[in-house]
């Protein structure tokens, strides 16, 4: 039968390396594995009450629920940071997709390939507003709209990628029915 979390605990907002109340001291290494695990369970999906339960089932981390609310933040904390430079990664990634189709086509002579990769591409890179954003189409003498590239939603970047790789496909296919090699 597990054990209750017991309800007393150093304040959460203690040194890393603090000592609980009824806990033994630990190291920060100790304690990066402890957040590390942390981040694993909300990954898998895990709520509060989740993490509870599987830090009093599965480990001897001796800390009460104050202390796994600090972890906790601590995980979200290591998603959220993760997550900035992730973003700033797939858009360059997804720029030079763009880049590559835009350049494939071109070789191909699929201009109207070209014309959908540079259109996606300007839409990327907020050049040219999309349908969605209600601004119009806009011509390249507009200011791009004041919003922020990382209001782009990971579904959005999914859609576009796969547009992407349909392109590629397009153009190598293309460029091998013409007895060329791609790139």
């Amino acid at each position: 039968m597990p054990q209750p979390i017991p309800q007393d605990v150093a304040e959460p907002d203690a040194p890393l390396t603090g000592k609980a109340k009824y806990g033994k001291r630990v190291t920060a290494a100790e304690m990066d594995k402890r957040v590390d695990t942390v981040v694993r369970l909300l990954v898998e999906g895990h709520r509060r009450r989740g993490i509870l339960e599987y830090i009093s089932d599965h480990t001897d981390w001796e800390i009460g629920r104050a202390m796994v609310d600090y972890y906790i933040a601590k995980a979200t904390a290591v998603l959220e940071s993760e997550a900035k430079g992730s973003r700033r990664y797939f858009m360059g990634q997804a720029r030079a997709r763009y880049h590559r189709v835009f350049h494939e086509a071109l070789k191909a002579g699929n201009h109207s390939a070209a014309v959908r990769a540079q259109r996606e591409l300007d839409k990327l890179t907020r050049i040219v507003p999309s349908p969605q954003s209600g601004a119009g189409e806009g011509t390249p003498t507009d200011p791009p709209p004041q919003t922020d590239a990382r209001t782009i939603s990971a579904d959005t970047v999914q859609v576009r990628l796969r547009i992407i790789a349909e392109l590629v496909q397009v153009a190598e296919e293309r460029a091998a029915a013409k007895g060329q090699t791609p790139g």
